[in-house]
């Protein structure tokens, strides 16, 4: 405690000034320990001013490759104070190696001096949330809640290293990645034949699946997240604003299950035979327990960011996000055109996209200009209300069947899917099997020496 100068009592923020002591002493003691304390604490996890500057001292060192103790430290102590006078005493380096009870439990202060120093972020964020609530207008609640979620998650943060690299640093773990098979990172769609032009959805990269309503936009996108959710068992979050959650998950069952959508929508219709295949469906989707499928109306990118930031605090961040679709979207501030508010939300989700490392895939309408053309095949200037979409996303998908304009066409049962932008890729066209009764779209029969037809790098 410390006493203010009317004489009354003034709480001091959190701190830990025993487990900073042992955290700086350890490190001077053991080259382990000196990793650890460099790669796991930040300058501002200490709350004495001397540590902080201790504490630099020790990265610099540490940094150079040189072996951290005392007399290295002490080294470069002047060179990380702001003057003479803040210098620690030389002294005072052997006392913090002195105190330290065992080397070996490094690791527990490392997490002491986390721990207090989240609580007093959390103790300066606080009044700073509130002054937020009071300025902020009613209309601009959810930038409100947005911020303040970014000033708590930046108070609990834990100390997280430049992602800035060096070529020379990164070359070895590059060749070594290459004759390991390459990146692995990211989710495939789940079919094979789309998969010989986009292997996966690789975090960060933002995948539009565009097509006129009734084509198979939201069946697509279903299916994705089915198979990455539930046959992979990894984590997806699914904002759906064009169905409820019940609708979702008819479309989820069926597809898993392969009961008639119908059949589900009108439970009378059920046969024995769909029962006993919703009892072996039942199985699997208990078992998803990461898939997260959210309806809210009105969904905004401030709260798929906070329904992403919760997934990451529970210890199951997304490995892919579905949001069905972009054009439902609406933001409560009034802007000059649909056509910018659109943009916004596709540069929203790519940003998005980049700041999670998750791939976002988000369904868009193409515009009525694809039916007035012969062969209906979509094109990237048919994308509705674009903008920017084209030039945020890294992938577009642009879907057709011809069955929808043509209910007698050969190519009934058939669903074309376009890769009109690949930013890593070839375009090109794989052609998928199309069964809307069961909310599923199937690879073709299997075919030998296969390859996408209309390829173009």
């Amino acid at each position: 405690m410390t006493h203010d100068d009317e004489g009354g009592f003034e709480q001091l923020p959190p701190n830990d000034i025993e487990a900073e002591a042992c955290a700086l002493g350890a490190a001077m003691l053991s080259p382990d320990a000196a990793g650890q304390v460099a790669e796991m604490l930040r300058v501002d996890d200490f709350f004495r001013p001397a540590h902080q500057i201790i504490f630099r001292a020790l990265l610099a060192t540490y940094g150079r490759g040189e072996p951290v103790n005392p007399v290295t430290v002490r080294a470069e102590l002047p060179r990380q104070a702001d003057g003479p006078e803040h210098v620690p005493d030389g002294m005072y380096l052997h006392r913090l190696v002195e105190q330290v009870p065992m080397v070996n439990a490094v690791g527990s202060y490392i997490t002491q001096v986390r721990n207090v120093a989240k609580l007093r972020g959390l103790a300066v964020a606080g009044p700073r949330i509130t002054q937020l609530a009071y300025a902020s207008a009613a209309a601009d609640a959810d930038d409100a809640a947005d911020i303040a979620n970014k000033l708590l998650d930046e108070a609990t943060a834990t100390s997280t290293p430049s992602v800035a690299r060096s070529v020379a640093d990164m070359a070895m773990p590059f060749m070594e990645s290459l004759e390991a098979g390459g990146d692995q990172r990211g989710v495939a769609s789940g079919w094979t034949d789309l998969g010989r032009l986009v292997p996966r959805f690789r975090p960060g990269q933002l995948i539009t699946i565009a097509a006129r309503p009734g084509v198979g936009k939201s069946v697509a996108m279903a299916c994705i997240a089915h198979y990455v959710g539930v046959k992979l068992g990894l984590p997806v979050f699914v904002g759906t604003l064009e169905m409820s959650t019940d609708e979702f998950m008819a479309r989820l069952v069926s597809h898993d299950a392969k009961v008639n959508l119908k059949h589900l929508l009108e439970p009378e219709l059920l046969t024995e035979d769909d029962w006993e295949r919703l009892a072996r469906s039942l199985d699997r989707l208990q078992s998803a327990k990461t898939l997260v499928i959210d309806d809210t109306p009105a969904m905004g990118i401030p709260h798929v960011r906070a329904s992403l930031r919760q997934m990451r605090r529970t210890g199951s961040p997304a490995a892919l996000t579905v949001i069905d679709y972009l054009q439902l979207m609406e933001s409560p501030k009034k802007v000059e055109s649909r056509q910018v508010e659109v943009s916004q939300y596709s540069r929203g989700f790519k940003l998005l996209a980049k700041e999670f490392e998750v791939p976002i895939i988000v369904g868009s309408q193409l515009n009525r200009d694809v039916e007035r053309r012969a062969d209906k095949k979509p094109i990237l200037a048919d994308l509705r209300e674009s903008g920017s979409v084209e030039q945020d996303s890294d992938i577009v998908i642009m879907l057709n069947r011809d069955d929808v304009y043509d209910p007698e066409s050969p190519r009934a049962g058939e669903i074309d899917m376009y890769v009109e932008k690949n930013r890593n890729g070839p375009k090109g066209l794989a052609t998928l099997a199309f069964q809307g009764h069961y909310s599923r779209i199937d690879d073709m029969a299997a075919r030998d020496n296969w390859t996408p037809h209309g390829v173009v790098s």
